[in-house]
């Protein structure tokens, strides 16, 4: 692809090259940008997953342990812990180091190039940031689904959670549904 592009973009004259390169080196840093931005966000619900999986996971021992178990209950935070658990494990895969394309060039790149017009060059290293912002939109969308899959594992957990707590709030064991709980 970078070979077809860049001789296409050698038609450009220098004027329109410039201005690709431009605009091209303008995409790659708001890539940046976003991806950074979207990697503090699932550190930081990595963190708050991880505190309320051990606020859950203590609610459960209690509930379990204490004088007057409900294993229902402590089954209810076990669900929670372990899908807070799992969401926080994604989160922190979407946020792990993987390569990422930054703007400019190493000069020793040049060293085989020296022979072409500088046209020619920066036909090719525009073809390149073409590559490199492709590459970037692959590695942020793969991440996106990621994080995306830890929030709808944590709400869905909360959400088989709230209702179970609801349904044995209104539960009466001798004689089934109640409004109001046990009595």
């Amino acid at each position: 692809m970078t070979e077809n592009l860049a001789d296409r973009l050698q038609a450009a004259d220098r004027e329109t090259l410039d201005e690709i390169i431009r605009e091209a080196e303008s995409n790659l840093q708001a890539q940046l940008t976003a991806a950074l931005a979207a990697d503090q966000r699932a550190v930081g619900f990595a963190g708050l997953a991880a505190a309320a999986a051990v606020v859950a996971a203590s609610g459960g021992g209690a509930l379990l342990l204490g004088d007057d178990p409900q294993p229902w209950m402590a089954t209810l935070c076990i669900v929670l812990v372990v899908s807070l658990t799992l969401s926080m494990l994604l989160a922190l895969l979407s946020a792990r180091p993987s390569p990422f394309e930054f703007t400019g060039n190493d000069p020793a790149n040049w060293a085989g190039s020296l022979d072409k017009s500088l046209h020619a060059n920066l036909a090719e290293m525009a073809a390149h940031y073409s590559d490199m912002i492709r590459g970037n939109q692959r590695r942020m969308r793969r991440n996106g689904r990621l994080m995306n899959a830890a929030l709808w594992l944590a709400w869905s957990g909360l959400a088989v959670v709230t209702a179970g707590a609801g349904a044995a709030f209104f539960w009466q064991p001798a004689g089934g549904w109640a409004v109001g709980g046990p009595s």
